[in-house]
Order: C-alpha cells, then structure tokens, then sequence
C-alpha cells in the first residue's frame, strides 16, 4: 500500500471549520452512551488525521490515529458525497453501525470528517441507561418542538398557564420573560405576533423586555460583586 501523504494544506478558516464540530463529538457520544465511537478527522495530516474522539475503545484508537481507507477515499472522490451511513466491523470483528460527514470548505475540497460508529456488541443496557432519563431536575429539560413562531409562542403560554403558582396580574409577563430567554424575539416580527397572541400593544411586549433586561443586569451586579469580596 502506497504510505500515506501530508494531505491537504488548511487554511486558517479552514481549521474553524473543522474545529466547529468538536462539540458534537461530545455531545453525540453522550447522548448514546460508551458503545458509541465519535471521530473527528482533519485531512491536512493523514498520518494522525484523528484530532478529537469520544469512546475510543470501540475501535480501539485515540486522538493522532491515522486516517481510515474510507475517510481516504473521500479525498480522492469527485462525487462531492456529504454523508454516508453503512454497517462495518472493528479488526476484532465487532459489527458497527456507522454514520460519516465529509466537511468541505469553500472550494468544496474535503477537509475533514465527522464519523460516528454505534457498536452493535454493546450491551444494550448501556444504551438503555444513557436514554433513560435521571432523577436530576437539572439534567432534564423542557425544550419546545414547534412547526412555527405562532405554534412556539402558543406552546409556552399553555405551559406557563399551567403552573398553579403564576398569578393572572403577572401572566404576560412572565410569558414575556420566558419568551426573551430563549430568544424567540431575536426571530423578525416575533413582538408583534406575541402582543396578537396575548391581546397586547408591541410597545408593552418591548416595555416588559426591558424590565426583564434590567432585572438579569442587576442581578448580573449583584453576583460579581459578592464574588469579588
């Protein structure tokens, strides 16, 4: 087999790039636990093109790894493939299923990969555990899945009348409040169909923003102060 080359020369946005999908690796290995291999490639050396990875020990390799022969022959293609998903085994033999993003730059060159391999000889305990929901109010939270700005909206002032502590006089501004800390108002024309949805003006939603925004800075304030002494 012909030894592997220096692979391609990165720029510095090139890099960014790359390194942009650092977290992911993390973030997908703990979503499905110790049986799944997350691999971060960079093709500018091929020799150790493994910069980052979660549960090595699927496959038995650790950050400086070499670059694999499928991830190689996505150098060399010139069909321009993003995403692949197929089945594969470890040298010992295990079966994986595996799943890969080829990351191009600009000039659309292939400059890393993002790999996942979810071992199928894991204990399926283990992937139970890692999906089943802990006893811990902090690990768990309420994310709303919406089909619009409209739905969302609609969907977090059923949830906030449905707290039996939230008083009628302050509904609309916690709504409000909930609505800025998760930045729908970022969203074009979010005010406006927040103040249609609760039978306000724009100029409360914008009135109640600013409040919201004064009470987080004081509280910011607060807490930096009695850190420093």
């Amino acid at each position: 087999m012909q030894s592997l080359g220096p692979g391609l020369p990165l720029t510095d946005e090139d890099r960014h790039l790359i390194a942009s999908f650092e977290p992911a690796v993390e973030a997908i290995a703990a979503l499905f636990g110790d049986g799944c291999e997350v691999v971060l490639h960079a093709f500018d050396n091929l020799h150790a093109s493994v910069i980052k990875i979660a549960n090595g020990h699927v496959t038995g390799r650790r950050e400086g790894a070499p670059v694999t022969d499928f991830a190689l022959s996505r150098l060399t293609s010139a069909e321009g493939i993003q995403w692949s998903s197929y089945f594969t085994r470890t040298r010992e033999g295990g079966m994986m299923k595996s799943a890969s993003v080829t990351i191009r730059n600009r000039a659309g060159q292939a400059i890393g990969m993002l790999c996942v391999n979810f071992s199928l000889d894991a204990p399926l305990g283990g992937l139970l555990q890692a999906l089943t929901p802990v006893m811990n109010p902090e690990a768990t939270r309420h994310e709303t899945f919406a089909h619009s700005v409209e739905d969302l909206v609609d969907q977090v002032i059923a949830r906030v009348d449905e707290d039996p502590d939230q008083g009628i006089g302050s509904r609309n501004k916690a709504i409000i409040c909930h609505l800025f800390d998760q930045g729908i108002f970022d969203i074009k024309d979010a005010a406006q169909q927040v103040a249609d949805r609760l039978g306000i003006s724009r100029h409360t939603v914008y009135l109640h923003i600013r409040n919201h925004k004064a009470t987080q800075a004081t509280a910011e304030g607060t807490s930096h102060t009695e850190t420093s002494t």
